[in-house]
């Protein structure tokens, strides 16, 4: 036995609101800006061997 439920065809589609093209653009933004403070935080870091020395 079948249910009504099984054989009926459902479409299903998302609208996207108006204002998509800003929304995109605003998290564009905002990963430049964190690529941004990413890579001069990475270039603050000490670069090179460690000291010579004892351990922890």
């Amino acid at each position: 036995m079948m249910s009504k439920r099984s054989s009926s065809m459902v479409e299903a589609s998302r609208v996207l609101p108006e204002d998509f093209a800003r929304s995109n653009h605003l998290a564009s933004v905002v990963y430049e800006k964190a690529r941004f403070a990413m890579g001069s935080w990475l270039q603050q870091l000490a670069s090179g061997p460690s000291p010579k020395g004892p351990g922890h």
